[in-house]
């Protein structure tokens, strides 16, 4: 699903001394199918924005189109219906998706609520908890609050991919996960975008793990669009830690081999790039 906002702005308590103005004339184009990571530091934007593409919030002034069709101005109700319910929306604390008392009631919870035929609601159940790797004999009859906060995640995902929406969107993530959990989650969405050709737009700080997995990052700064572009963009922009992005610890151990003299390239999305990049360097050193 195509998403484009234009001149999108966003103010919270408008007219009042504590008035904020939580985007200023956004322009951004996403395309279907796009894996998108925004980035930005606390009270840059970041949820405000995924919010207005999530149809959570109306802005203030500007337009939010999915496939050339507006939906900010809330007036053709039967057509937000249908692209409302292609829209998945993660959030940061997964217990505040959780609605059921089981995990397998609570996946369900949404294609019943949308009039599906039970045999489908199952099957969706199942796909979804298979898509994110949860057993449904082992779990699917326990209380999601006695689960991990990985599983639990995981459980508030398949509830979303339950729905089988074409856009998911992810509010901090891997917040609260350890390096293990973080991977497995990265392993997931990678899976599942492959497999399902959604948008995904994830909203995260969690730069050394989502950097191989995007093909677009959105930096904000104090509710304006900092920078728009590829990863490898990214990583030799010059505003980098002005917006208080830290550098991953893969792309500060390039630098300093390269500022040793030893011609590298710094701009690796991950380990596994930096490894070949290594390597080849050390090859060709051997050679001769």
């Amino acid at each position: 699903m195509f998403i484009r906002l234009e001149n999108l702005s966003c103010i919270y308590r408008t007219g009042m001394l504590q008035e904020v103005q939580a985007l200023q004339n956004v322009n951004l184009e996403l395309p279907s199918g796009c894996l998108t990571a925004v980035l930005g530091e606390t009270g840059s934007g970041k949820t405000t924005l995924i919010q207005h593409i999530g149809m959570l919030v109306k802005p203030t002034a500007g337009r939010v189109y999915f496939d050339g069709v507006e939906v900010s101005n809330r007036k053709n109700k039967k057509i937000l219906q249908v692209i409302r319910q292609k829209i998945g929306y993660l959030f940061q604390n997964p217990y505040h998706q959780i609605l059921e008392a089981t995990v397998f009631e609570d996946i369900a919870y949404g294609p019943l609520g949308q009039g599906l035929p039970r045999q489908e609601v199952e099957n969706r159940v199942v796909c979804a908890m298979e898509a994110v790797g949860l057993d449904l004999a082992e779990v699917g009859e326990r209380s999601p609050f006695l689960l991990s906060g990985g599983q639990l995640r995981r459980v508030a995902l398949a509830a979303v991919l339950a729905l089988e929406p074409e856009v998911l969107i992810l509010d901090e993530p891997f917040a609260g996960l350890d390096h293990r959990g973080r991977k497995l989650l990265v392993n997931l969405l990678t899976k599942i975008h492959r497999e399902r050709r959604l948008s995904i737009i994830l909203v995260t700080h969690s730069l050394e793990e989502v950097l191989p997995l995007v093909q677009k990052t959105v930096v904000l700064e104090k509710g304006r669009i900092a920078f728009e572009g590829a990863p490898r963009e990214l990583l030799n922009w010059e505003g980098f830690q002005r917006c208080a992005l830290c550098l991953p610890a893969v792309t500060q151990l390039m630098q300093k081999l390269e500022r040793r003299g030893i011609p590298v390239r710094t701009d690796v999305l991950g380990l596994d790039e930096a490894g070949e990049v290594i390597l080849n360097y050390l090859k060709g050193s051997s050679d001769d």
